[in-house]
């Protein structure tokens, strides 16, 4: 009787020996390209943008700042693509009347997935950022970081 309980509390050692601490994944899994806006005269003051919409190629809103002023913006691109089109639709109201403005970003890219942990699992990450950009009312992009690797950076600039 004492081999046996002898023998039970050494699988029982060795069982909870073997086990790994939990981890606690406080982190954000996602990275997003920060889009900036900027005044065109001086690149260096922002210029806020209100009345407009994120729309994708088939018209649908991906985002709306109708009734809102914005100074940046954090996109996600989507990882299973390494080319995006956003359109980035203004409206401004003359005499009573709403104008749709629209210039379409396309964003070219490699997405890259880096493992972190059992418990966050992997954080999606841009390589090789470039940027197309229609001349409407938006007059320069910069992209002023390829690499896409934290959320606190200012990716993209905006010059409207």
């Amino acid at each position: 009787m004492k081999v046996q309980n002898y023998i039970l509390a050494l699988v029982s050692l060795l069982i909870l020996s073997s086990c790994e601490k939990d981890d606690v994944c406080v982190e954000n899994d996602s990275v997003y390209i920060n889009l900036v806006f900027y005044s065109v005269e001086d690149g260096s003051t922002a210029k806020s943008v209100s009345g407009f919409s994120l729309l994708d190629l088939n018209g649908d809103i991906v985002q709306n700042y109708d009734n809102t002023t914005v100074s940046a913006i954090a996109l996600m691109l989507p990882t299973s693509e390494t080319s995006y089109d956003l359109i980035l639709q203004k409206r401004t109201e003359v005499d009573g009347s709403t104008i749709n403005t629209n210039d379409t970003l396309n964003f070219n890219y490699i997405p890259k997935a880096t493992y972190v942990s059992r418990a966050c699992g992997y954080i999606r990450t841009y390589t090789d950022l470039s940027i197309k950009s229609t001349s409407n009312w938006i007059n320069e992009v910069i992209v002023n970081s390829s690499e896409i690797n934290s959320n606190s950076d200012e990716h993209v600039a905006i010059l409207h």
